[in-house]
């Protein structure tokens, strides 16, 4: 954990300004499955997703920095209009949506497609988290499922775009999984060593 390292180290010290340029160290991959193929090029989903991130952003410290398929959307239309900044949002009809990402393909294909699958049906989003130790990490996930189901249970439960379901993934998550496996595992083998030697 990064506490035992002194405060003067290199290690705390370079982490703390990584986390301030950066937004954060520990990226959290947010995966939102539509559901059905073209799902992500829905306007409601979009506004929906736009919503989450901003939220996410934020959340009080909790997240750093939000990326998604959203923010490339937005620069491509205000680019399309001039660089109007009154234009920096997401397109409000679908057709104008997949025009857009059109352009985004045939120009930067390699960075639209770390946000989007090939089908347009589950788009990705990085939430950038400042160090925590993993055991502390319920607290951002908690963050990420609430800000999930008030941004999308409305869209889920109007079928535009259905169901959508989220899948966390990540350096966090997985980190976490391994410590509460880790700390299950010492509990019922300190319980079974105990057990026995009170037999004996």
């Amino acid at each position: 954990p990064l506490h035992w390292f002194e405060e003067t180290s290199d290690v705390r010290e370079s982490t703390a300004i990584i986390d301030r340029k950066l937004g954060g160290v520990m990226p959290v991959e947010v995966l939102i499955d539509t559901g059905v193929a073209n799902g992500v090029k829905s306007p409601e989903f979009l506004d929906a997703l736009d919503a989450f991130s901003k939220e996410l952003t934020d959340s009080g410290g909790r997240v750093g920095k939000v990326l998604s398929i959203t923010d490339m959307l937005k620069e491509s239309h205000q680019a399309l209009h001039n660089n109007d900044a009154a234009f920096y949002r997401v397109a409000s009809s679908r057709s104008l949506i997949s025009q857009e990402l059109l352009l985004l393909e045939l120009g930067n294909a390699k960075d639209l497609f770390r946000f989007v699958d090939d089908e347009y049906r589950i788009a990705r989003v990085i939430v950038m988290a400042p160090w925590i130790e993993a055991t502390l990490f319920s607290e951002v996930r908690d963050s990420i499922m609430m800000s999930f189901d008030t941004h999308f249970s409305s869209l889920r439960a109007s079928g535009d775009v259905s169901p959508v379901t989220i899948t966390l993934t990540g350096i966090i998550p997985i980190l976490m999984q391994t410590m509460n496996g880790v700390i299950q595992s010492t509990a019922a083998s300190y319980g079974l060593a105990f057990i026995l030697i009170t037999m004996m």
